[in-house]
């Protein structure tokens, strides 16, 4: 479909094996350059979904929201970032939208 995207998604996760596959299915069309799931002691296949789609997964305890959002801002290594909740799936037309605005941006 194209080139990767400088665009990080960061995904924070309990046991959200029924929700993940299809958001980062959704991911497939934007291409981001990393997805960072930052798992806090999921029970499920939560973390083996992730780490399947290749995502790059930080293990860890729940700090809180807040905290634990931050933690997967900070992971992240591209100069733009989606934060996502895992039953937020994109869709293809949000996708090419974000792809558009990337590729125009003055920050790539």
């Amino acid at each position: 479909m194209g080139q990767a995207l400088s665009l990080s998604v960061a995904v924070i996760t309990k046991d959200e094996e029924a929700n993940l596959p299809r958001l980062l299915d959704s991911l497939e069309r934007l291409q981001p350059a990393e997805v960072v799931i930052v798992d806090s002691g999921s029970t499920d296949a939560t973390v083996a979904i992730a780490r399947d789609y290749g995502a790059h997964v930080i293990e860890t305890d729940w700090p809180g929201h807040v905290e634990q959002k931050n933690r997967a801002l900070a992971a992240c290594h591209q100069p733009w970032i989606l934060s996502l909740d895992a039953d937020e799936p994109i869709s293809p037309e949000l996708a090419d939208n974000i792809r558009d605005l990337l590729k125009t941006s003055p920050h790539r």
